[in-house]
């Protein structure tokens, strides 16, 4: 039987992973070690970054590839165009900034 195995990494990396949960056609699993890691991992700042910011292990640039992804997948499941940018007419009105 062949089961497909989640697990949190970067494309690339070779990982030891402890498995947390098992079915009938999938299994979850934690990376407990990185064998060989991603040019897009980095260290975390924070010891509990997985509960807190799960993005801390990845450069900045990947982060923002990585985001950008999930963005266009939401649109292209929900039939959505996406504009890469808006015009906005902006003047200030006794020192504050209004949108028109």
């Amino acid at each position: 039987m062949v089961v497909s195995v989640c697990v949190e990494r970067f494309a690339g990396e070779s990982v030891v992973v402890r498995v947390i949960k098992k079915k009938r056609s999938y299994a979850e699993a934690i990376a407990e070690e990185v064998m060989v890691a991603s040019q897009d991992r980095v260290i975390p700042r924070e010891d509990n970054y997985l509960a807190t910011s799960p993005w801390q292990m990845m450069s900045f640039a990947a982060e923002n590839r990585y985001k950008a992804e999930i963005v266009r997948e939401l649109f292209a499941h929900e039939d959505i165009l996406y504009r890469h940018s808006i015009r906005l007419c902006m003047i200030i009105v006794n020192g504050t900034i209004e949108i028109r």
